[in-house]
C-alpha cells in the first residue's frame, strides 16, 4: 500500500497499463513514468493520495490521459513535469488542476504533448471547463458574504473540506 521511496517506471516496451498497483495509496518519494511507448493508462494509480516529491510523466507516446492521478493531494507534490507525450491530450484531472491553481511558486513544466495538454495555459483552460456543476449550498456554508475581515467556511450534510483556495 505504501512505497517508501520513489516509483520509477521506465523503458518498458510492452507495458500497456499500471493494473496491479491499485493497492498503492502513498509514494514517499518521486513518481516518474517515462519512456513506456505503449503505455495507454495510468488508472492503476487511482488510489494514490500522496507523493513525497516530484511527478514526471515524460516520453510515453501512447498515453492519452492522466486519469489515475486524480486523487493525489496537491501539497504532497513538489514539482510537476508533463512533457513529450505525443498522444497526451487530457491533463485536466483534479490533482493537476489543483496544483496549477496554487500559484507561480511551484515548479511546473508542461510542453510537447498533444493539443489540450501542450502548455500550462491549455491545461488551465481545460481545468476551468471541466468543473462539474454542483450546488455548493447543499455542502458548504460561507458567511458573511460579502466580507471584509473574517470569512467563515463550514461543511454541511457530511461533506469534508479538504482544501480551500480563495482568489
Amino acid at each position: 500500500t505504501s512505497i517508501g521511496g520513489g516509483l520509477y517506471i521506465s523503458g518498458n516496451a510492452t507495458l500497456i497499463s499500471l493494473t496491479g498497483l491499485e493497492n498503492v495509496t502513498s509514494i514517499e518519494g518521486y513518481l516518474n513514468i517515462q519512456g513506456n511507448n505503449v503505455l495507454t493508462s495510468l488508472e492503476g494509480l487511482g488510489n494514490v493520495s500522496s507523493v513525497g516529491g516530484y511527478v514526471e510523466i515524460n516520453d510515453n507516446d501512447s498515453l492519452t490521459s492522466l486519469t489515475g492521478l486524480d486523487n493525489i493531494e496537491t501539497a504532497s507534490i513538489e514539482s510537476l513535469n508533463i512533457s513529450y507525450n505525443a498522444s497526451l491530450s487530457t491533463c485536466e484531472v483534479l490533482s493537476v488542476c489543483n496544483y496549477l491553481s496554487v500559484g507561480p511558486n511551484w515548479t511546473i513544466e508542461i510542453h510537447d504533448n498533444a493539443q489540450g495538454c501542450n502548455s500550462q495555459e491549455e491545461v488551465e483552460t481545460a481545468c476551468a471547463l471541466s468543473v462539474d456543476e454542483i450546488n455548493f449550498n447543499d455542502y458548504i456554508s460561507i458567511y458573511p458574504n460579502p466580507t471584509k475581515d473574517i470569512l467563515t467556511i463550514s461543511s454541511k450534510n457530511g461533506a469534508t473540506i479538504e482544501m480551500v483556495v480563495i482568489y
